[in-house]
């Protein structure tokens, strides 16, 4: 049992992100350990996702005996969606704890951050279930959406996130500097990828399909673009993370779990 313990202490002692303490099992979170730990794994889906695209594309293997399935970034439940989830699901849960002081301090800001928190775990949920993907066929109907929009989730998108933005000016401008300032970097970073990139995918798809009636709409230029999207997105992510982590280092001066038996 005690060698059990020591070779638990080695492997958490290895994780540049954690740091673990005797007696209790004591796991401290350093953010920017984290930051790099997080930039190391989409460096690696990035690498996983081209490997698979140069076996389709390069190689006329369409699946790679399923791996194309599960490391490709416009695919479903797999492991890009899945780490997504989880880093998104991460900035939701430190958003709840974040509310949950602030909701303490009887803040003035205190709804912010709890539907910001709301926000992002229904951005986790989404990122599994793909429910701004069904939205599409409706979205097209409606707006007989084409080229930049035919991918039309981004309609409502564009009206919305201006109006979210208008609504946390005071927000940000209350936070400190420095904080405000990783934010709006890691938003706008976000915001390039899941929209701006998404529309340019959606003008490629579009021309494929419409255009150039081509069998196979997902050529090189639309892989391209839907891996650029997802890596600013899963960049953006893991800035604000960071960011938020950061912030709540300061407020109450390390983050620790402790796990008791």
């Amino acid at each position: 049992m005690y060698r059990g313990l020591k070779t638990r202490h080695k492997f958490l002692k290895s994780i540049p992100s954690m740091s673990y303490d005797e007696p209790d099992m004591n796991i401290r979170f350093f953010p920017k350990e984290l930051l790099k730990f997080l930039l190391c794994c989409i460096g690696l889906l990035i690498f996983l996702n081209s490997l698979a695209l140069i076996g389709k594309l390069g190689f006329g293997h369409p699946t790679m005996m399923g791996f194309f399935e599960l490391v490709n970034f416009d695919k479903e439940a797999n492991i890009p969606t899945c780490y997504s989830a989880f880093v998104i699901f991460l900035c939701s849960m430190v958003l709840f704890v974040l509310g949950s002081h602030y909701w303490k301090e009887t803040h003035k800001f205190k709804y912010h951050w709890v539907v910001l928190a709301l926000l992002f775990l229904f951005l986790a949920f989404d990122e599994i279930m793909q429910i701004h993907e069904r939205l599409v066929y409706i979205f097209r109907d409606i707006f007989n959406a084409t080229g930049f929009f035919f991918f039309s989730w981004v309609i409502p998108a564009l009206v919305l996130l201006p109006v979210l933005l208008l609504c946390y000016i005071k927000f940000l401008l209350d936070l400190p500097k420095e904080t405000a300032r990783l934010f709006l970097i890691s938003g706008g970073v976000y915001v390039l990828g899941v929209v701006g990139l998404e529309m340019v995918s959606a003008k490629i798809y579009f021309n494929n399909t419409r255009v150039l009636l081509l069998e196979e709409p997902r050529n090189l230029m639309y892989e391209t673009a839907v891996m650029l999207e997802e890596s600013l997105e899963m960049l953006g992510m893991a800035l604000f993370l960071f960011a938020l982590l950061s912030f709540l280092e300061k407020k109450v001066g390390s983050i620790n779990i402790i796990l008791k038996d």
